[in-house]
């Protein structure tokens, strides 16, 4: 019969070579680009250690040997266990302008703050059209829409939270939600009247 700590072994042997199969994996994925620290599979843990305690002193060692170009640090902070550095305003910019096909920034930050975990992963596979037109469409006159936009908030705030010579309280949820309400609907409708008409009808019928 197969002893208890034979069986922990088999485990513990298992996950260390599955681990160490990922980290070679990812690893030759980025193997063109160089790395502050070491790169091998045990020592990359301890400049990964390194790297919490005087981190800043990596990125500035890494930035001077390899500017005008990249370089990977080894890191607990990312699900692949490296940070990958743009040394220099070139490549920067070079990855400002690339296309999404090949850069994509909601994924680093859900990597970046494991977001499929804190907010699950139905949040972070949800559609974000709406970022790409609030960039594009939705703002691309923004500045002519500045003044009614303004008017309505000074109107907004005078309307619902009105200077008094004494102490006025006010339920914070129910004030906000008429006064973002209206803000944004005169940016969506300038005309005024239409503003009325249009918040008054989303706040009469709640959400």
């Amino acid at each position: 019969m197969t002893s208890l700590s034979t069986v922990v072994a088999i485990l513990a042997t298992s996950c260390l070579a599955l681990h160490w199969y990922s980290f070679r994996t990812t690893r030759s994925k980025l193997s063109a680009i160089p790395t502050v620290g070491s790169d091998t599979y045990f020592l990359s843990y301890f400049s990964a250690l390194k790297y919490l305690v005087s981190g800043q002193k990596m990125i500035e060692a890494g930035y001077k040997k390899y500017k005008g170009g990249l370089f990977k640090v080894p890191t607990f902070e990312t699900a692949s266990g490296w940070l990958v550095v743009a040394a220099g305003q070139d490549v920067s910019d070079e990855i400002r302008k690339a296309s999404e096909e090949y850069f994509d920034a909601d994924q680093a930050v859900i990597d970046l703050l494991r977001m499929d975990h804190t907010f699950g992963e139905e949040t972070c596979k949800a559609e974000t059209y709406h970022i790409g037109v609030t960039r594009r469409q939705l703002t691309k006159n923004i500045e002519t829409l500045f003044p009614e936009v303004f008017d309505e908030l000074e109107t907004a705030f005078h309307d619902h939270l009105p200077q008094t010579e004494d102490w006025a309280s006010y339920p914070a949820m129910d004030t906000f939600i008429h006064i973002i309400c209206r803000i944004s609907n005169r940016f969506f409708f300038p005309d005024l009247q239409l503003c009325k008409v249009i918040t008054n009808v989303l706040i009469a019928t709640g959400p």
